[in-house]
């Protein structure tokens, strides 16, 4: 596994070897995390595509530093956007028993 140095030097490029690396070595924590909590196989894919991109967002903008470890990171947005899925997918559902 590469350092985080130089795996955040290589997602600044958008590396394919760097976000090879981010999906071979976050993506299996981050789809238990997801399954673990209500989701299926094709939520942990879908989040875990843009929790990689916000992180490219985030590693584009200057004056970026990190302060955690890259995987700190990755998971930390992961579980962001998916609390956020849920949240919406509950008042969604809401919504439907009331028309219903």
């Amino acid at each position: 596994m590469t350092s985080d140095p130089e795996l955040l030097q290589g997602l600044k490029t958008q590396s394919e070897k760097a976000i090879y690396e981010v999906y071979t070595s976050f993506y299996p924590a981050v789809e238990k995390y997801i399954l673990v909590n209500s989701g299926s196989a094709q939520d942990a894919e879908d989040i875990f595509q843009d929790t990689v991109m916000v992180l490219l967002n985030y590693i584009a903008k200057d004056g970026f530093t990190l302060t955690a470890s890259i995987k700190t990171f990755v998971f930390a947005i992961a579980r962001r956007l998916w609390l956020k899925q849920l949240r919406y997918r509950s008042k969604t559902e809401t919504l439907l028993e009331i028309e219903v």
